[in-house]
């Protein structure tokens, strides 16, 4: 069963709105696991965004481990200004519109525990 929740977030500086939507996934660590017939590089990987590049909405997959106490999302434009930051648990995608200032390269930057753990470039057209 997926669980949703919209929500808009004001950005710190210059007061332009984001509307947000999380999506909870279900846990599907205690499901039965595919047969991997060789050992293929299968790497975990906490953060996806897509798509890339974007027209402006996107979606941001996340996976946070039930041992970090905290987990973080940062979207920041070119020149490290923050854009949108949102805590994070469980498992589930935010949708996020950019804001139209925002155009060209972006970066979001996921942590946990205040440690950088992963990032994406995502090219901004708009």
């Amino acid at each position: 069963m997926r669980n949703a929740v919209n929500h808009t977030v004001q950005g710190p500086d210059n007061g332009d709105s984001v509307q947000v939507r999380t999506v909870i996934l279900p846990d599907l660590s205690k499901q039965a696991k595919p047969h991997v017939a060789h050992r293929s590089a299968f790497i975990w990987t906490p953060l996806s965004v897509f798509p890339n590049p974007s027209d402006g909405e996107l979606n941001i997959a996340y996976e946070v481990p039930p041992e970090v106490q905290r987990a973080e999302v940062r979207v920041m434009d070119a020149l490290g200004q923050l854009i949108f930051s949102d805590d994070l648990n469980g498992t589930g995608v935010v949708r996020m519109d950019v804001p139209v200032h925002a155009t060209g390269l972006i970066i979001v930057a996921l942590y946990f525990d205040g440690h950088l753990i992963g990032t994406e470039k995502v090219q901004i057209l708009k």
